[in-house]
């Protein structure tokens, strides 16, 4: 039973750190548009 416990914490905590690193890879990928969309629209204004 002890494995068992032992294993479904590393799951848990596998999970939790997959949670994590997809909300940072999300607001990464939020930035990154937000920066380009920026950009497009300042070339859009200069033309």
């Amino acid at each position: 039973m002890s494995l068992i416990a032992v294993f479904g914490i590393g799951i848990i905590e596998i999970i939790i750190i997959l949670g994590l690193l997809a909300v940072v890879g999300a607001v990464i990928v939020g930035v990154i548009v937000a920066t380009v969309a920026a950009n497009r629209g300042k070339d859009d204004r200069r033309q």
